[in-house]
């Protein structure tokens, strides 16, 4: 196993792990591309340049879901601040500016269709995820979903940024803009890891910055 590779979690009990491993040289990148693309044969092939890679995936953590080792699930997680990201022309810029730093996109949000495939495992990814993040120093988490996750994405915590909704320029699919701080006054699925935490970043900050008018 590579030094840089971590373990988030496993549940014995149905064989599932979470990993994850910065960049694209590796074996995590390439179950992720195994995922993304729906094609077990990366699984077992040498790493090639596929049209499932992004300009950002050098430069992100990729976490990729197994069950029995085999790959089933990922996500893709890019820092504002270490480049371009996932449909960054449709954000807001006055939060990338402002809170760049602190912010992470995810991006790439992939599970197979098996008995493991629930919502309550893709919650728990994203939880897990999202851990991993605030040790990492991230406190705002910035996704565009379609309209059909919206109502899952709202029970874990998310909060529909008042901006346009647009085209998603890779899928094709009607997105929204949501995002996720880390403030312990508000209620989420990781409100029980942020009551103390360090640097916490007001849901109210955020709307309030993307609500300011734009001067000419």
């Amino acid at each position: 196993m590579s030094s840089s590779r971590k373990l988030l979690f496993q549940q014995n009990e149905t064989g599932t792990s979470l990993f994850t491993e910065f960049g694209t040289e590796n074996s995590t990148f390439r179950d992720a591309l195994a995922v993304r693309s729906n094609n077990p044969s990366l699984e077992t092939t040498a790493y090639r340049q596929t049209s499932h890679e992004t300009v950002f995936d050098p430069y992100s953590h990729h976490y990729v879901l197994y069950q029995h080792m085999k790959p089933v699930g990922t996500v893709t997680v890019t820092c504002v601040q270490d480049g371009l990201i996932d449909c960054h022309e449709y954000y807001p810029q006055r939060l990338l500016e402002q809170l760049g730093h602190l912010t992470a996109s995810a991006s790439h949000l992939r599970i197979r269709d098996n008995e493991i495939c629930s919502y309550q495992t893709l919650r728990r990814v994203v939880r897990e995820v999202w851990i991993h993040r605030l040790a990492l120093g991230t406190r705002l988490n910035i996704v565009n979903v379609t309209t059909e996750r919206l109502k899952g994405y709202r029970a874990m915590g998310y909060h529909r940024l008042p901006v346009p909704v647009f085209l998603h320029p890779r899928l094709k699919t009607e997105s929204h803009t949501l995002v996720l701080p880390a403030d312990p006054t508000v209620k989420s699925f990781i409100q029980d890891r942020i009551q103390d935490i360090d640097q916490p970043l007001s849901l109210q900050s955020v709307l309030d910055l993307v609500s300011q008018p734009v001067l000419a």
